[in-house]
């Protein structure tokens, strides 16, 4: 990219490289979690010029850990938008979840899903003939039409994700259970019962308004 870059401090996660955040919150999670943080300083691509350079994408994935409205708010001065695009949600505090819809719905997006990040079932929900590559633990899985369940409402998905932010009190980043050591043995061996991370996270994945006119 030619974008004009500038200096951002940067939490390194030396252990588990895709938790590295330029969110101090997050690097504080990450610490609970018993991973080491190192803070650097590294070049950022500004977001905004970088999109009107290269042009707007079809599919826009923001998955920054922890500041991923930052992509939305910039995207608020650009006439044309993804048709699609998904963002790692909110976890901890709801009312910044409902922001993100705020930012969504401003920008266009009425149609929505939230798709827990379990990659072997994400993989189930492809078709044969798209099974031509094997996302590596981390990715995203499909996009778009390609997702899991159907397209829903701002109110159906919030009233969703009341229920997965039970879950993520009672197992969470956050939550008591996780900051002992007899409360992670007891989440893993749900997760070794059930096959499935617990309390895992979501994106929320949104639909643009305009593909309801083609």
């Amino acid at each position: 990219m030619h974008a004009a870059t500038t200096v951002r401090r940067f939490f390194r996660n030396e252990g588990h490289s895709p938790w590295g955040s330029t969110s101090e919150e997050w690097a504080q999670r990450n610490t609970i979690f018993g991973t080491e943080m190192e803070a650097i300083e590294v070049k950022a691509v500004d977001f905004a010029e970088a999109m009107a350079e290269h042009g707007i994408p079809h599919y826009l994935k923001a998955d920054i850990v922890g500041s991923e409205v930052i992509c939305l708010r910039a995207m608020l001065d650009f006439e044309n938008k993804p048709d699609y695009l998904s963002i790692r949600s909110e976890k901890l505090i709801f009312a910044k979840l409902e922001y993100e819809f705020d930012l969504l719905e401003e920008l266009g997006y009425t149609s929505f899903k939230a798709v827990k990040q379990d990659f072997e079932r994400i993989r189930e929900t492809l078709p044969d003939q798209l099974h031509l590559y094997e996302f590596e633990d981390g990715a995203s899985g499909p996009f778009g039409e390609h997702t899991l369940g159907r397209w829903a409402t701002r109110e159906a998905v919030l009233k969703y994700y009341r229920r997965v932010f039970t879950k993520y009190w009672l197992f969470g980043d956050y939550s008591y259970m996780i900051q002992t050591a007899k409360g992670r043995k007891f989440i893993s061996t749900l997760e070794r019962i059930f096959r499935r991370s617990i309390p895992g996270w979501y994106d929320t994945h949104a639909r643009h308004i305009s593909l309801d006119r083609k």
